[in-house]
């Protein structure tokens, strides 16, 4: 009898980012397996099976926002009405989403496994508050990236971590790409229930150019920059200082506030040293990496991340300097920019593999429920 899953999401193809290549290549990975897989993916309110997956993605495969439109600052005002919003009700999807998720998942049944997959964190919270407790024959998975509630600041009223605890008690297991989460983790739910499954990728779609020295020192960042976890203004700081020859390409949304204060900014002073190319879809932007001579990483300062975009970097095959944005290593850097990669970072990327990923979630799928 051939084995159903149900995926819950708010993130899939073709959007970018690093929930979306999870639902989505873990749905074609389980459907390449022979098992019937449904999703409910709650942005864009659909509901997809094996059947119509590739017929989905073909329709899709020119609908990636390459450049996102500026966006207008914030007023003070807005910034503490935002704050408040979010103190006491986490996010605004609890209000646009959590109702249609929630009865999306009661249409399905039959299911050897329900995996839900979050941020946000509603996903959760549908999946639990859909899922009958009684007589529940089938494994309940929550796959979650980035804690919820309180895990750098308290940005949260305290009845979320109430929450969160109650969530995490109707799955039978809780999944984390990073085994830094643990700990975390451990705090609202049984540590026994806890599993470390890294996020997964198709390496064999991935293709890379033909490396040559470039004729001026070029490196690059891809990803995603935020004021307060991965800041790049003391480095555009430092760039801006140097007197040598580079050209340093962003591959970064072309909006929000590091975008329309910092990036623009040192844009209009670095001039054509400083390449500002937008988001790309996955497989093009790993290409476009592979060209150039040298990728920079700027760490987490919260321990319980781990960039997915580290995979991209490792499979681009180019040398990678790693740092933390509060703490640059002006000399080391330097001498990269001279051409001399002194003590690159090396990843193995093997467990990222969607295939072991694929096996990981499998040997969930057949334990017993209580």
């Amino acid at each position: 009898m051939q084995k159903k899953i149900l995926i819950v999401t708010h993130h899939f193809y073709p959007e970018i980012n690093p929930r979306a290549f999870r639902a989505t290549e873990l749905t074609k990975e389980l459907i390449a397996k022979g098992y019937w897989v449904n999703v409910v993916y709650g942005e864009a309110k659909l509901t997809i099976d094996n059947k119509t997956l590739t017929k989905y993605i073909n329709s899709h495969s020119n609908c990636y926002k390459v450049q996102s439109p500026p966006m207008k600052s914030a007023t003070t005002e807005e910034s503490c009405l935002k704050k408040i919003f979010r103190f006491f009700f986490a996010e605004k999807l609890m209000f646009t989403r959590l109702k249609w998720t929630f009865n999306a998942i009661k249409h399905f049944n039959g299911h050897t496994a329900i995996i839900s997959i979050g941020t946000p964190f509603y996903v959760h919270l549908a999946t639990a508050l859909a899922v009958p407790t009684k007589k529940r024959k089938y494994v309940m998975i929550c796959d979650n990236g980035d804690p919820f509630y309180n895990y750098n600041k308290l940005d949260k009223a305290f009845y979320w971590g109430w929450i969160q605890k109650y969530v995490f008690s109707k799955f039978d297991f809780i999944c984390t790409p990073t085994s830094n989460a643990i700990n975390y983790y451990a705090q609202y739910t049984d540590k026994n229930k806890i599993r470390v499954i890294p996020q997964g990728y198709n390496f064999t779609s991935v293709s890379i150019a033909e490396y040559k020295k470039n004729p001026i020192p070029t490196f690059a960042f891809a990803g995603r920059f935020y004021k307060d976890i991965r800041n790049p203004e003391l480095l555009l700081q430092f760039l801006a200082n140097l007197q040598e020859q580079f050209q340093f390409l962003i591959f970064a949304p072309q909006a929000g506030d590091v975008y329309q204060n910092i990036l623009l900014t040192y844009e209009r002073r670095l001039g054509n040293k400083l390449i500002l190319c937008g988001m790309l879809p996955r497989e093009q932007c790993i290409y476009e990496l592979s060209k150039v001579d040298f990728l920079v990483n700027l760490e987490n300062t919260l321990s319980v991340q781990v960039p997915s975009k580290m995979v991209d970097y490792a499979l681009s095959r180019r040398p990678i300097i790693s740092f933390k944005h509060t703490d640059i290593p002006y000399k080391k850097l330097r001498e990269w920019i001279k051409g001399d990669y002194i003590d690159p970072l090396k990843i193995d990327i093997s467990p990222f593999d969607i295939k072991n990923v694929s096996k990981q979630f499998e040997s969930l799928f057949d334990r017993k429920v209580d």
